[in-house]
């Protein structure tokens, strides 16, 4: 039937299914079948990982929540003993003196890391000669072993085989001709301090790099032509900014210094006395040396808690950028 046959009111016939249609459905459910497959592979191999995790990480700590409210030895049958072991942390003077190191350290550490690593990072983000051996200069200290850093600090901060207190002495800094920087409360705190600061300002410095590389150089350009000084661009141009990594440096940073463990026991023990004592060390002495798991459990749950309350409250402080 042609165009001038068909009246008024007449519809055309059906169009036949095209070959194109069923070809692209066919093919449609081909590509379905293959990502079911491609799902059950992903599955399958994900199988060993999820099995690690489970066993080696969400296990040991289910089981240490459960022997925070026992008095678990290591050696004989643990009883329940509910809250007694967090009743008992409330009148711990050792582990109250121990929290409050673990606040001055983290305080102290944190506080460094971030000013040694920003100002690391602005010096190598204008540098254009040797930025490359540089970065990786000041990060190689991050990849060492903390223990292996400790131990050779040790030796450098020793008033016999050391040569801190040496170059002290030639600067003409007397006191320091013999001393023992490891061996009183305020210097081994400060040496402690230091090390650390010293091994994982560079880790720092490759966020704030990343950040300062984010930052478009047009806002530079157009803060010199109002004629704004280098401090004033760096307080109202450069630190807003850098919210975003300043934000993530302080959370790793926080945590990690609330956690530190191997310079403090390697360096001096927690000593002299228990000047240096922090949570980590006092947990690690109550299990292995004094035995007691459970209070061990108990006091490791409340550091745990400290931790997400600070990290909270320093999120919470910083904001969140809008473009995060």
């Amino acid at each position: 039937m042609t165009v001038t046959q068909m009246q008024a009111g007449d519809t055309p016939p059906p169009r036949p299914a095209s070959p194109r249609t069923d070809v692209t459905g066919s093919s449609r459910q081909g590509r379905l079948g293959a990502w079911k497959g491609v799902d059950a592979t992903v599955g399958l191999f994900a199988v060993p990982g999820v099995a690690l995790y489970v066993t080696f990480f969400l296990a040991p700590i289910g089981l240490g929540l459960m022997d925070a409210f026992t008095n678990a030895d290591g050696v004989s049958a643990s009883k329940w003993v509910g809250l007694q072991n967090f009743t008992e942390l409330l009148h711990d003077a050792a582990f109250r003196a121990a929290l409050l190191h673990t606040a001055v350290f983290a305080a102290v550490i944190t506080i460094g890391q971030n000013v040694a690593g920003l100002g690391l990072a602005l010096l190598l983000n204008r540098s254009r000669r040797l930025t490359a051996l540089l970065r990786g200069a000041f990060f190689v200290p991050a990849l060492l072993s903390s223990a292996v850093v400790a131990l050779v600090w040790g030796f450098v901060f020793s008033p016999l085989t050391g040569v801190v207190t040496h170059v002290l002495g030639w600067v003409g800094v007397r006191w320091s001709q013999g001393a023992d920087l490891l061996g009183t409360p305020t210097s081994a705190m400060f040496s402690i301090s230091a090390v650390v600061i010293w091994q994982f300002a560079g880790y720092l410095m490759v966020i704030y790099l990343a950040g300062l590389k984010n930052i478009p150089e047009e806002v530079y350009e157009a803060v010199r032509l109002d004629g704004a000084s280098v401090v004033q661009t760096f307080w109202h141009v450069t630190l807003p900014l850098l919210r975003p990594a300043t934000s993530v440096a302080l959370t790793i940073a926080i945590v990690g210094n609330i956690r530190l463990f191997d310079p403090v026991w390697l360096l001096t023990g927690g000593g002299p006395g228990t000047a240096t004592e922090t949570a980590s060390t006092l947990i690690y002495r109550t299990a292995f040396q004094n035995g007691r798991f459970g209070y061990a459990a108990a006091q490791s749950i409340i550091v745990v808690v400290l931790i997400v309350v600070v990290v909270t409250a320093q999120r919470l402080a910083m904001g969140r950028d809008p473009k995060a």
